[in-house]
């Protein structure tokens, strides 16, 4: 058993069998390359406790016609991604800029991370009650993201 990095950077465990008929000696030796292993991953994923809705500084790398593509401060192996329904309305971007922004979603597969200026920018913090009214953010193929709209009296 051995720990590598795939392609990625990526910790990876290859294995062998074990058997019942290696020497102890060999067990132990294959128990701590396993808790080395699990030593490695949890320093290499520390930083990514990364959650929805939390605010975030992110500096864009690249401006696009479709949005920004940013880096996210603390979190490099990630890259931010914010469409331009979610970028502050009549604001000029460059590269190098800094936003503030909230997370809207996470795709950790991909290491992407959909971020909102927009909302981050929104002053209302009232957790939505009873029958409200929501406006779709981001349409994932197997659910959405929504913000809850204050009732207006």
């Amino acid at each position: 058993m051995s720990v590598t990095r795939n392609k990625k950077g990526r910790f990876s465990l290859k294995t062998k069998v074990l058997h019942k008929s290696d020497s102890s000696a060999h067990q132990n030796q294959l128990q701590v390359q396993i808790e080395t292993f699990g030593k490695l991953f949890k320093a290499s994923t520390e930083h990514l406790k990364l959650k929805i809705g939390q605010k975030v500084k992110a500096t864009v790398q690249l401006v696009k016609d479709y949005g920004l593509i940013a880096a996210i401060e603390g979190f490099g192996d990630l890259t931010g991604f914010i469409v331009n329904e979610q970028k502050s309305s009549g604001k000029h971007y460059k590269v190098g800029s800094v936003l503030e922004c909230i997370v809207l979603d996470i795709d950790m597969s991909k290491m992407i991370v959909d971020l909102s200026e927009r909302l981050a920018e929104s002053k209302e913090k009232e957790a939505p009650q009873g029958n409200q009214k929501a406006v779709v953010e981001l349409n994932k193929e197997q659910y959405l993201i929504v913000t809850f709209k204050k009732a207006r009296n």
